[in-house]
């Protein structure tokens, strides 16, 4: 941190010694850095904020801030951003405006930090404490139409819009699958993008939670465009954006220094726009491959488009519609054969696909009538509730054969174990299977039935879900995280012998010890969001905890009555859970008085995880005794960092009291 000249540590003493006769003695460290609450002079634009470990709340060190301009954005290749890393404390105070040294435009902002899944937002931050989870590694699948693996796809992340840089990526292997780490899916925006010659374009934003299944990619084909770019000369321009804007993410790519470049992704033969040089070259192209793109000579538009003469439209157009005419008869000496549906959903549909074309089948099915069998590659896809997708391969020479193709869907997945008390004997349980979190209605039960010790109940599910279970005599309740497979002929999970207790595996208390009546505590764990669940009498049922979980929760506390204060927050405590349980938690009852004199301004007091803006005396209750840092700043105000010892319960409280002098 910068240090201050003589005088001023002169002047910021006097301060001290006049603001903290009747405070506890702490250590102050005076600082020039602008911690949140502060800023700089006026017109000035800064990005002050803490980053922080999110399960444990430390600060992070050497995390790193990105300021990232929006573009065109290539798959897999490197970020171009305007970055600052994080103080000792976790702190970045970074000035953002035109103004600052070494400048770059920018509009989005991202924080990462080895070992941590990113954190992005557009144009700044939601909060002054920015929390960043452990990194996690999330398996992602590529398939092709047919449902087969595809191996060498470049399988990038984004967590801004499609025009911001992978910041992850991948290439998948024999099995289809890309692992990528450091990934938040939990994120605003959380999208995966795919890249491959034979596919389109893969864009799109999936819910995953920590268990076997991959996040699954299935694409249809693609058609590749080649060709080369050159200026209004004839030499060839490397460095060119190539593509077309399907989606914010293109498909782009850039062209190579002999000007040639290769498009991925597109569905179909289209025109392609070239950007370069702050212009965009909207070319309209006849055919794929071959292609000669020429930039017109600039005359200052920012748009051109460059249309094909008229003749060779002409020409290209009656040749496409050759071939439609070719292809129509073709199909329509396809022979026919009835196609009937077992067990399908109510509201299921079935298409057949070939490589490039699809046909909707359920009018054909519905009434009876025979079914166009292909001369070429093709798979019957069957779609049910919940995006659930199956797809058959098609045998035309079978089907000729029968006469009839029987199409079947998924059979129940099958969830099975055993049910006991807490002394080992079969017991009665209503069994539910709920979602990971309430739907907006407040219901997250998807089914619910009765057991007497032996558990077998079918389900349609696929990926995490919880498995409740409530005993029928005592009330307990079990509930168990469980990751259902995907779907199949015969699939089933065990869940072995599962023991309800009428005691819960946590035990919550009040700062006092008195049992923590009635809240809510949240369960943290690793790629989920926080849960939310009712503690009654000290008692919590929640989700199975296991190491490396925590849990936080704060009392409704009687306010004080031997002080005249602003304003009193009760912070929340958090601990980590470890051993095997089961685990009693007792909310922190250590206290600080804070009382900063800024001439009245609202003053930024950064305390571990927690920022907050207080305009007066403030007592702050729930903090853990023991040693903590402080960290205090208001606009136009010299900061401060603050050692102060928090007492056990019953010991007193801290008594932070000081002023802050302006800024020099």
């Amino acid at each position: 941190m910068p240090s201050l000249s003589r005088c001023r540590d002169l002047l910021v003493l006097a301060f001290l010694l006049c603001s903290s006769l009747l405070a506890q003695k702490f250590d102050a460290t005076w600082t020039d850095t602008i911690y949140p609450g502060g800023e700089g002079a006026a017109g000035e634009k800064w990005v002050t904020i803490r980053v922080v470990d999110k399960l444990r709340g430390t600060p992070i060190a050497g995390a790193e801030l990105l300021l990232i301009a929006e573009s065109h954005a290539i798959g897999g290749e490197p970020i171009n951003a305007w970055r600052d890393v994080a103080d000792e404390d976790g702190f970045i105070s970074m000035r953002v405006d035109k103004g600052a040294d070494e400048y770059e435009h920018w509009s989005w902002l991202c924080v990462r930090a080895p070992g941590y899944c990113q954190h992005m937002r557009m144009g700044g931050f939601d909060d002054e404490v920015v929390a960043l989870s452990s990194s996690i590694a999330v398996p992602v699948q590529v398939s092709d139409w047919r449902n087969q693996p595809v191996a060498g796809a470049l399988v990038g992340f984004c967590s801004g819009c499609g025009h911001t840089p992978d910041l992850v990526h991948g290439v998948t292997g024999v099995g289809g699958i890309a692992t990528l780490p450091g990934v938040d899916i939990l994120a605003g925006i959380a999208d995966f993008y795919v890249v491959h010659p034979d596919l389109v374009l893969g864009y799109d934003c999936h819910r995953w939670f920590p268990g076997k299944q991959p996040v699954v990619m299935r694409l249809a084909a693609g058609v590749v465009h080649r060709g080369t770019v050159v200026d209004h000369d004839g030499i060839p321009v490397a460095g060119a954006v190539v593509g077309q804007s399907t989606v914010h993410r293109g498909p782009w790519a850039l062209s190579k220094a002999d000007g040639t470049f290769v498009v991925s992704g597109l569905d179909s033969a289209t025109d392609l726009t070239v950007h370069h040089n702050n212009r965009e070259i909207i070319f309209a192209c006849l055919g794929t491959e071959g292609l000669r793109l020429q930039l017109p000579k600039p005359t200052g538009e920012r748009t051109v488009v460059v249309k094909v003469p008229e003749h060779l439209y002409a020409l290209d157009l009656q040749r496409r519609e050759q071939r439609q005419a070719l292809r129509e008869q073709r199909e329509a000496a396809w022979p026919k054969v009835l196609v009937r549906t077992v067990g399908m959903p109510r509201d299921g549909s079935v298409k057949l696909r070939t490589k490039h074309k699809s046909y909707d089948l359920d009018d054909l099915i519905s009434l009876g009538r025979p079914v166009p069998i292909p001369d070429e590659e093709f798979i019957f896809e069957l779609s049910g509730d919940d995006d659930c997708v199956r797809i058959i391969t098609g045998n035309r020479e079978q089907a000729l054969q029968d006469g009839l193709v029987r199409l079947h869907w998924f059979a129940d997945t099958l969830i099975e174990g055993r049910i006991v008390d807490q002394d080992g004997h079969p017991t009665r349980a209503t069994v539910s299977i709920e979602a990971l979190y309430r739907t907006n209605n407040g219901d997250s039960t998807l089914m619910k039935t009765e057991v007497e010790g032996a558990l077998s109940i079918p389900v349609t599910l696929e990926g995490v879900h919880l498995l409740v279970i409530r005993e029928d005599l005592s009330g307990a309740v079990r509930k168990m995280p469980i990751d259902l497979p995907l779907r199949g002929d015969d699939v089933f999970i065990d869940v072995g012998t599962v023991t309800v207790r009428e005691r819960s595996q946590l035990t919550v208390f009040a700062p006092d010890g008195t049992a923590f009546e009635e809240g809510e505590v949240l369960l943290h764990r690793l790629g989920f969001r926080a849960w939310e669940f009712a503690s009654l009498n000290g008692q919590w049922w929640g989700p199975d905890l296991h190491a490396g979980d925590s849990v936080e929760f704060a009392a409704d506390l009687e306010p004080p009555t031997d002080l005249d204060v602003k304003q009193v927050i009760d912070m929340s405590s958090r601990f980590k859970v470890e051993g095997k349980g089961p685990w009693t938690f007792q909310q922190h009852a250590g206290e600080m008085l804070i009382d900063i004199d800024a001439d009245g301004a609202s003053v930024g007091v950064t305390v571990g995880a927690t920022y907050l803006a207080l305009t007066g005396p403030t007592l702050l209750r729930g903090l853990e005794p023991g040693a903590h840092q402080v960290f205090v700043s208001s606009v136009g105000r010299q900061s401060v960092i603050v050692a102060i010892e928090v007492p056990a319960a019953g010991r007193g409280r801290a008594h932070l009291k000081l002023a802050l002098p302006q800024r020099q």
